[in-house]
């Protein structure tokens, strides 16, 4: 693959492969049916982990064998998606090339689909009014429907079938089953059932649902981690909405704030850029108009548009009306471009659009939205909305947070109806997770805070969130001395990883000794038996014979070895074995083999590769630190990939954004929208000075409670994710988890700058003794770089409660911790007033 996986990716594509496999296998033994479920939220790259699985069936990986007979048929309902979709594989994929897909279309007359093929159909090409498909003659030999059903009933071994966005159309309608269905499960005596199919979708229920309601499937379902999706910051973290609070007319005011933002955003990913020495990220706006918009209206925003940025002319606006044409508006015009085509095009700035944009796009550079439709609309807004949370980038921009966002202006909306709007998204069938902030304010570093208190915030530790599939850790090491040498941190470092490992090796074998030797020499040669019958006596003949393996079945052995070890392991200890010149190479090979063969090696291989990397991230942290940030995000992938969380360092921002309006519910339900309170001495301010923030219940209580002693410096809310955020590392069920304590206050105690970690939490929330476990083991590795940690809640008389999560005998008693009941009584035994 061209694009570098993530974790999840990774995960994902390895299931899905194993999967499909076990589905060919079940078919090829029993003519069981087999179907896999994919659910990737939105922003979480399914097109890319579909890519990789295609890559890997198609060409095989190192553990895995090549399956060149497959073929693909990748349905939709969209042909503009079907060439978004083949666009990206190419983008995407290294071994991919334009001629192993295809774009189904008339002149594609043929008995059977070509093996080694990706085959993209829409739905539409199957219906009843796509004559130039499904009927013969007139020039057409085979139809479309005889051509898939030919290639199942004869290849159904190795055909998939891959529905994308498949919670559409996998139902029946009026009794009738759907096209999706009938390729799914079979029409009639003309198509067969397809063996095995692969669902893709950020909502895949209704898919598992038709599947498991016919019950003649095995279902596998594979679903992505929508925490790993927001943690890899390929989606943004914030929706940032605003809206009039009067009822007068404000479009056109509105539409030159929205451009105004997008100069803002513009302007600051040319800073970043300049700053990272990156290439320039050139954002876009997004305006949605009414579905019965006038050419009086389009030229009314075109002029809005130029008069408050000039370059808003030209080519730097396209439509993706369903007319595929240019627009003439007086004396001006609007090119059409495909919605594909929006994120590549180097001139676009601007884009109108209906609701072409709401089903199968995404456009990274896309930040900014302003939408005409009404209050009614809110399902439309949603839907556009949640297909621009993808990072440009790729990745979260550490250090400015405002590149973090989104922005949607909603000028026909009031309080209420954006209160909805809000709903709908974070309800959204595709769920995507962003925070959605109203009115929201960018707030930057707080000019009354002293030096060292920012000192102190840099220095507090904080961990990744472990990998459910952690990364082999000589490939870990591998990749991280190739990082340490490309960055100049470490130009010794790849040499130092392969004498690591070989030394490592060396000692395995000799520890094995006579065990080793013993192994070898059964690896030198191949035992077999002959049995000769005389026919006349019927008399059997026995021979045991022993022969030299020949090199091919080395290279076996050796292939095997290498899998086992992973990465280089295998070929640097060979390499190491190979430079004593008495020694042969294929002997190598098999020493290196039998070495595999033994699990305690690989036990203290992995063991041996985790201490160096361990080593090599506290020794050059600091550097790491000061990179720019796409080498740092590379370095921080690596400590994201270990089986157990690694502690790193936090990234203090130079800008966050924060919600001006808050939206609750009255007791009947209803969103009730109203001006966030606003805080002194946070460490982050905007204009007005006064942080905006909720807290309610304990947390209030807390804030207020320290905002009242005069020793207090300030105070930061801990953000829920991100490289900005203090994340602990904790166990639920045998499960790893990240938990993000609520405060951080300083103070200054005798001219010194302390810091406080408050965590308020329900102690009837069945987390809550793991989660404060977890803090208490944090608080026993770094309570020298706090003054308290502590942990609160509310007695049955409003008291509030906090606990000491340094004391040792918290710690303990935590842990035992069930219930409610048990947390209670550790408060009353071990805690106190706060």
């Amino acid at each position: 693959m061209k694009f570098e996986l993530t974790t999840y990716q990774e995960e994902a594509v390895s299931d899905v492969v194993t999967s499909l496999q076990e589905g060919w296998a079940r078919f090829a033994n029993h003519q069981k049916l087999s179907a896999v479920s994919l659910a990737a939220p939105t922003g979480a790259g399914k097109t890319v982990i579909a890519t990789a699985v295609i890559e890997q069936l198609l060409f095989g990986t190192e553990g895995t064998e090549p399956q060149p007979e497959l073929t693909v048929l990748w349905v939709t309902d969209d042909p503009s998606l079907n060439q978004q979709t083949r666009k990206k594989m190419l983008q995407a994929s290294s071994l991919i090339q334009p001629l192993h897909l295809v774009t189904v279309d008339p002149s594609l007359d043929q008995r059977t689909l070509d093996r080694g093929r990706v085959y993209f159909v829409h739905i539409q090409q199957l219906g009843k009014g796509s004559t130039n498909y499904i009927k013969t003659g007139d020039g057409r030999t085979f139809s479309l429907w005889d051509t898939i059903g030919t290639t199942i009933d004869e290849r159904g071994g190795d055909f998939v079938l891959i529905v994308d966005e498949a919670h559409k159309g996998t139902g029946s309608k009026s009794g009738n089953k759907t096209i999706t269905a009938q390729l799914i499960d079979g029409a009639g005596g003309t198509l067969p059932p397809t063996p095995v199919v692969l669902g893709i979708s950020a909502t895949p229920d209704r898919f598992v649902a038709a599947i498991t309601k016919a019950g003649k499937r095995n279902l596998s379902p594979v679903d992505v981690d929508r925490e790993a999706v927001q943690e890899s910051g390929l989606i943004k973290d914030k929706i940032r909405i605003r809206h009039p609070r009067e009822t007068q007319p404000g479009d056109s005011t509105l539409l030159s704030l929205a451009v105004k933002d997008l100069k803002t955003y513009d302007e600051s990913w040319a800073a970043y850029s300049a700053a990272q020495k990156e290439p320039h990220v050139s954002p876009a706006l997004v305006v949605q108009v009414k579905a019965m918009a006038t050419d009086a209206d389009l030229a009314e925003i075109l002029s809005t548009l130029a008069a408050e940025w000039s370059i808003l002319d030209g080519k730097a606006i396209g439509h993706s009306f369903q007319e595929h044409t240019t627009l003439s508006l007086g004396t001006r015009s609007v090119r059409y471009i495909a919605p594909q085509d929006i994120q590549d095009d180097p001139h676009l700035r601007v884009v109108l659009c209906k609701e072409a944009l709401t089903t199968g796009w995404d456009c990274p550079r896309a930040e900014v939205m302003f939408s005409y439709r009404t209050a009614q609309d809110y399902t439309y807004i949603a839907q556009l909305i949640g297909r621009m949370v993808r990072t440009p980038l790729a990745r979260r921009v550490s250090t400015d947070q405002f590149l973090n966002t989104v922005a949607l202006y909603l000028p026909h909306f009031d309080d209420d109806q954006v209160s909805r709007v809000v709903e709908q998204i974070q309800s959204d069938d595709d769920d995507f997770t962003p925070v959605v902030e109203v009115d929201s304010v960018t707030c930057t570093p707080n000019k009354a805070m002293p030096a060292e208190l920012w000192t102190c915030l840099e220095s507090l530790p904080t961990y990744t969130r472990p990998s459910k599939h952690h990364r082999n850790s000589v490939s870990r090491l591998n990749a991280l001395a190739t990082l340490l040498v490309g960055t100049g941190i470490d130009p010794k470092a790849m040499d130092t990883a392969r004498k690591h490992i070989t030394d490592t090796l060396t000692a395995e074998a000799t520890r094995l000794g006579a065990k080793l030797d013993a192994t070898i020499t059964d690896f030198e040669k191949l035992s077999y038996k002959t049995q000769i019958v005389d026919l006349a006596t019927g008399a059997i003949e026995v021979e045991i014979a022993d022969i030299a393996i020949n090199a091919r079945n080395v290279d076996d052995l050796f292939r095997r070895a290498r899998r086992t070890f992973g990465d280089a392991a295998a070929k640097w200890y060979w390499d190491a074995l190979c430079n004593d010149p008495d020694t042969d190479a294929d002997a190598a090979k098999i020493k290196v083999a039998a070495l595999a063969e033994d699990p305690s090696v690989s036990t203290a291989l992995e063991a041996s590769s985790d201490a160096l990397v361990s080593t090599w991230r506290k020794q050059h942290n600091g550097a790491i630190v000061k990179l720019a940030d796409a080498k740092k995000a590379q370095f921080y992938k690596i400590w994201q990939q270990a089986k157990a969380p690694e502690q790193v360092a936090l990234i203090v921002p130079t800008q966050i954004t924060a919600a001006a309006t808050v939206v609750t519910k009255d007791k009947d339900g209803n969103p009730v929208p109203s001006p966030a309170p606003r805080h002194k001495k946070h460490i982050f301010t905007p204009a007005s000075k006064d942080f905006p923030a909720v807290v309610t219940g304990w947390e209030a209580h807390v804030l207020a409670a320290e905002l009242a002693e005069p020793t207090l410096v300030g105070w930061y809310r801990n953000p829920t994710g991100g490289t900005a955020a203090i994340a602990i590392p904790y166990t639920e069920s045998g499960t790893a988890k990240t938990m993000y304590p609520d405060f951080l206050f300083f103070h200054n105690v005798d001219g010194e700058i302390v810091v406080d970690l408050v965590d308020p939490h329900r102690p009837d929330s069945g987390d809550t003794g793991p989660k404060w476990t977890g803090l208490a083991s944090y608080a026993a590795k770094h309570g020298s770089l706090y003054r308290r940690v502590v942990a609160v809640i509310e007695d049955a008389d409003a008291n509030v409660l906090s606990l000491d999560l340094t004391n040792a005998d918290v710690a303990t008693a935590l842990s035992g911790a069930t219930n409610q009941t048990d947390i209670r009584a550790i408060f009353d035994t071990l805690g106190g007033a706060y």
